[in-house]
């Protein structure tokens, strides 16, 4: 039994370090200054219903105010579409539209949720995804990130 629980502790392990290892990836090679980033929210245009639109609420309400998140609206099938959805919010200097798909990885079975990456000195240091298995709202992780940013 203790062989077994470890071995499943070592496969989560490995699962999140490639998924850290992938977003990493993504950051480096692309052009969004995360100087003044603490969190990256990264949507896919399709996925889960719920928690995308439950996001892009937030994105459409708090996106100009909220200095230290940057917004990436990824594997859009549509521009007019995401426009319809998110209004006006689609000119903010903090939402970037991921036409490559850099930070969409399709071999990552939870790339139909939102992403909340969390970055400290142009890293990522934590992935939480918004999923109706996630306890958490997405007001509640920001809130719990700054607050241990701001310990530190």
């Amino acid at each position: 039994m203790k062989k077994i629980y470890i071995l499943i502790c070592i496969l989560i392990l490995i699962g999140c370090t490639n998924e850290l290892r992938y977003y990493q990836k993504a950051l480096n090679q692309n052009l969004i200054n995360t100087d003044s980033t603490q969190i990256l929210v990264i949507i896919p245009s399709i996925g889960c219903l719920g928690c995308i639109s439950g996001v892009e609420s937030y994105l459409k309400y708090h996106a100009k105010e909220e200095q230290d998140i940057k917004f990436i609206l990824t594997n859009i099938q549509s521009i007019k579409t995401l426009r319809l959805r998110i209004g006006e919010a689609i000119n903010s200097k903090n939402i970037y539209l991921d036409r490559e798909n850099i930070w969409y990885n399709p071999k990552n079975e939870n790339s139909i949720y939102p992403i909340l990456l969390r970055i400290a000195s142009n890293q990522v240091i934590a992935i939480e995804y918004i999923s109706p298995e996630n306890p958490h709202s997405m007001e509640t992780i920001i809130k719990r990130w700054r607050e241990t940013a701001n310990m530190q």
